[in-house]
Parts: C-alpha cells; sequence; structure tokens
C-alpha cells in the first residue's frame, strides 16, 4: 500500500510538473502574439534605424548573400528568410522571430533557476517582473534587430553549460555558442568562459566525440 501511495504521488508530481511546463509554454506564446500584436496596432513595424532596414535587405536578399551584406552577422536575416518565405512577409517575420526569442530566453532563465533553486513558485514572477518586463525586453521583442535572437543563444549556451547531463553537454555548448556568434559578434565574450568551462569538463571525462561533432559543425556555419 505505501509503495502504492509513492507511485500515486509521482504520478501526481510529474503531471504537476508537465502542466507547469504547458502552462508556461501558453503564457510565453501569449506574450510573444502581444508584443506583436500590440506593436502593429500602434503602427509599428518593427523597423528602425539603419540596421533594422540592412537585416531586412538581407532577409529579402537571401540568395544574394554570397556578393552582399558580408559583414553583417547571417543569422537572424536567414531565419527571416526562412520565415518570410513562410507567411509572405519577411519585416513581420524578422519580428515575430524577436518577439518569440525574448519569450524562450524567459523559459531557458526560468529553467536555469529552477535547476539552482527547487520548483520555487516566485521564479515565474521573478523572470516576468524583473526580465519580461524590463525596457530591454519589451523593446528587442518588437524591433527588427538581432539582440533578442543573441540573447536567446547566449542563454542556452549557458543552460547547456551549466545544467546536468555532463555527458553530451559539449555539442550543444558550442552549437548555441557559435550561432549566438553569427547574430552578434560582440557575443564571444560572453559565451567563451562557458565554451572553455565545457570544454574542460568534457575532456575530464573524456567524452570525445560530442566535442568531435559540435567543432565539425561549428566549423561548417562559420
Amino acid at each position: 500500500m505505501l509503495l502504492h501511495l509513492q507511485q500515486n504521488m509521482l504520478l501526481t508530481h510529474k503531471m504537476a510538473f508537465l502542466f507547469q511546463h504547458k502552462t508556461q509554454l501558453l503564457l510565453a506564446g501569449v506574450y510573444a502574439v502581444m508584443l506583436v500584436s500590440v506593436s502593429r496596432l500602434a503602427g509599428f513595424d518593427g523597423l528602425y534605424g539603419q540596421d533594422s532596414y540592412n537585416y531586412l535587405r538581407q532577409a529579402n536578399d537571401f540568395l544574394l548573400l554570397g556578393t552582399q551584406g558580408e559583414f553583417w552577422p547571417p543569422v537572424y536575416a536567414w531565419l527571416g528568410w526562412l520565415t518570410g518565405t513562410l507567411i509572405q512577409d519577411c519585416t513581420l517575420a524578422l519580428q515575430m522571430i524577436s518577439a518569440i526569442s525574448v519569450s524562450l530566453t524567459a523559459l531557458a532563465l526560468i529553467r536555469i533557476l529552477t535547476f539552482y533553486y527547487g520548483n520555487n513558485k516566485h521564479i515565474l514572477f521573478l523572470v516576468f517582473s524583473s526580465y519580461m518586463l524590463s525596457p530591454f525586453a519589451l523593446r528587442s521583442g518588437v524591433v527588427v534587430m538581432s539582440d533578442a535572437l543573441a540573447t536567446l543563444f547566449c542563454v542556452f549556451t549557458v543552460y547547456f553549460s551549466v545544467i546536468p547531463p555532463l555527458k553530451n553537454k559539449i555539442f550543444f555548448v558550442l552549437l548555441f555558442a557559435t550561432l549566438a556568434f553569427l547574430c552578434r559578434y560582440a557575443t564571444m565574450v560572453v559565451v567563451a568562459p562557458f565554451c572553455i568551462y565545457s570544454l574542460y569538463s568534457c575532456l575530464r571525462i573524456r567524452n570525445y566525440i560530442p566535442l568531435a561533432f559540435g567543432i565539425l559543425l561549428s566549423g561548417v556555419f562559420i
């Protein structure tokens, strides 16, 4: 009977955990939709300043990137071109990518804080009030710029660097660090320490295969 009770408690805990994550995903989706919707209703299409228009030009001229726009990191424009091809609106696609990036960054922050501090009910409120309502998030979530996407990849790099298991994390650390670099070159300063730490952890347990694949994939992207 005690074993049956423990099994029921474990099942209840798993269901609550799953429901919590579904709720967080739903809230993140609503947040992203609201950012874009309010921005559009206010008459702002996300284009602000020279950089925004250059990213839009990159997205529209994706097939010509071999001859122009080489200075600008390509990942944000590539995703804008891909999404814009699906919805037939590159400007809206780039703005949606920014909004979704802010939401996914918040989810990653929640996971990191939950890992260190347990399933604390205040973590969601903390991330929402200190990050999702911050001027940076509200601005970068509606502007056609790579700031939000680069931040997302940086946080993913941190996430896979500090969250167990250690076995294959180096592959994901190198993947998202490379994507961050290809969104904003300056992010190398942020992700480099976590790459070094993950490399040390990988070499310490002699797990060379994920390291080799991570280096190979990063080399292909760059």
